[in-house]
């Protein structure tokens, strides 16, 4: 909200603490936070995606984390394809790459 001028900070505060209240979004929004802080990485999608895969391979092992990677992959690539909806397409990406980095690193 940079373009309200100075009181944007306020207002950014403001919509953050009231987030906060509502059930999904104010943990989603704390998640991607502590994600992007845990990995560095600006592009919250990426830092969520490489944050999931730590949590699948710290809570459910190799097997966990490749059915369900492997899973998220098939399933956003056939229906982002099907549907021609980018965002799909990108998810898939992220959790082929995973994948891929794992089992080629």
């Amino acid at each position: 909200m940079a373009f309200l001028g100075p009181v944007g900070p306020i207002v950014d505060k403001l919509v953050e603490k009231g987030s906060d209240f509502i059930p999904i979004i104010g943990p989603g929004l704390r998640y991607v936070r502590t994600a992007q802080n845990v990995t560095k990485f600006a592009n919250p999608i990426r830092a969520t995606t490489y944050t999931s895969g730590l949590l699948l391979e710290i809570c459910g092992g190799k097997t966990a984390k490749y059915s369900v990677l492997c899973s998220v992959w098939a399933t956003s690539t056939i229906l982002g394809v099907a549907t021609s909806n980018p965002a799909l397409l990108a998810v898939g990406m992220e959790a082929g790459n995973e994948i891929l980095e794992d089992f080629y690193s």
